[in-house]
């Protein structure tokens, strides 16, 4: 750990009152994560907070305390790694009297084994959020980007032999991060697992859960809903699983319970029939949905009881295509952008080499389903597993081309605003956009 900076400063109200007779802040690089600051508040009376922190003279980040007390202890985050730093606090009692105070320090520095990268243009789609991704091959990362395309937040994940980092997901509270660990052979697929990581830095929680695999999403208080592999016979299919805050297991969904999803039998290469690939939770809508390798399926689920609402692609498809249609080949990741429109990570197969980002629209009227819009990279990129999407609310699209180490922000006009390329050894996985860090 940095060392502590601890500052005691003259307290002042406008009317020349004072708060006690000093502020205490004590502020310091956590020991895990450098790039997370930790702050200590000490008033003689109770007060509410007001703390601004940022690089150098910045002060972009704020965060309001609103419960008084005479002691604080607070994270901050958002700061890049390796930059000098400030914190600003100003403290209100009850009487609204304040007392304001400053201090500086330095973040860590970033492992010297995280994957280097390099990036081009500007981001503008989601400069006041964040991105966090994670990656697989020579190092195992969980990281957070800021819309500067700076590294926030990172953590490393260790592996057993077999075993893959799949999906890093920041939890709804803001301040837990899930890490799902799937083994990717009959020895370690029982091992899977998903760590709990505090924000913050701290120690890992695991929590066993057999044969997960590709995807987790957090649905409420402490229920987290993952994709399971399930086995008949000699036969490989899925469930959507969720796995509560005792442990406890209940299956929502199964591909077994499933006849639009065809015949196991007649398709069951290498004994797996279907092979989900990627999990979506709306709960708004109350529905699971998720995307099926093989069976080229695109499933929207009700949670509540598990039965289907939709079935798109692939046999048994609610939708058939427009003619001249091609149908969606091989899809990862996806974004339900409506309940009519559905945006996708299309990787292509041996008839489609090139992997693309792609948009379809159904349409109830006549149940066909038609493309509205894609994007291929510049030269053409084959992403052979893994990949994601996100579109903005300007209408950039983001598209993670997996395998390939590549980011790339594409506007509505078809231009790369901004991209990342990874060095040779790493990959993505997948990518999880968000407004904001810690739970204020």
């Amino acid at each position: 750990m940095k060392p502590l900076l601890l500052f005691t400063l003259g307290a002042c109200a406008p009317d020349g009152d004072s708060l006690g007779d000093a502020l205490d802040l004590v502020v310091a690089a956590n020991e895990r994560v450098g790039s997370v600051v930790e702050l200590g508040v000490t008033t003689e009376e109770p007060t509410t907070l007001e703390v601004l922190w940022g690089v150098g003279e910045r002060r972009d980040h704020s965060l309001v305390v609103a419960n008084a007390a005479t002691s604080h202890q607070l994270h901050l985050y958002g700061l890049p790694y390796g930059v000098g730093a400030g914190v600003s606090v100003t403290a209100t009692a009850a009487d609204g009297t304040t007392s304001a105070g400053a201090a500086t320090l330095e973040t860590g520095h970033l492992p010297s084994n995280f994957p280097g990268f390099s990036t081009g243009g500007a981001v503008t789609a989601w400069s006041d959020g964040y991105a966090l991704l994670n990656t697989a091959g020579s190092a195992n990362y969980a990281f957070i980007l800021d819309g500067e395309g700076r590294v926030v937040w990172a953590w490393e994940v260790e592996l057993g032999p077999q075993e893959q980092l799949m999906r890093a997901l920041l939890g709804n509270d803001g301040e837990t991060m899930y890490l799902l660990v799937a083994g990717r052979s009959a020895e370690a697929a029982p091992k899977s697992r998903v760590l709990q990581v505090p924000l913050h830095g701290g120690s890992e929680t695991s929590l066993s859960w057999p044969w997960l695999d590709h995807d987790i999403v957090d649905l409420d208080e402490g229920t987290l809903g993952g994709i399971v592999r399930v086995q008949q016979g000699e036969l490989w299919g899925d469930a959507v699983v969720e796995r509560n805050a005792a442990g406890e297991f209940r299956t929502a969904y199964s591909t077994w319970d499933d006849p639009q999803l065809g015949d196991p039998v007649a398709n069951s290469p290498e004994n797996t029939w279907t092979h989900m690939e990627s999990l979506d939770w709306d709960a708004d809508a109350g529905l699971f949905t998720f995307q099926t390798y093989l069976t080229d399926q695109f499933v929207r689920v009700r949670r509540s009881d598990g039965e289907p609402v939709l079935h798109l692609y692939g046999e048994g498809s609610d939708y058939t295509p427009a003619e001249g249609e091609t149908p969606l080949h091989v899809a990862h990741q996806f974004e339900v952008l409506s309940p009519t429109r559905f945006l996708h990570f299309e990787n292509g197969g041996t008839e489609r080499s090139a992997s693309r980002a792609v948009e379809f629209e159904i349409d109830d009227a006549t149940h066909t389903y038609r493309e509205v819009w894609s994007h291929t990279s510049d030269p053409p990129l084959y992403v052979y597993i893994k990949g994601d999407v996100r579109r903005f609310a300007d209408g950039t699209t983001q598209v993670i081309w997996a395998t390939a180490g590549r980011i790339e922000d594409v506007n509505a006009a078809g231009e790369v605003d901004w991209w990342l390329q990874l060095d040779l050894g790493a990959v993505f996985t997948y990518v999880q956009h968000i407004e904001q860090l810690g739970a204020n």
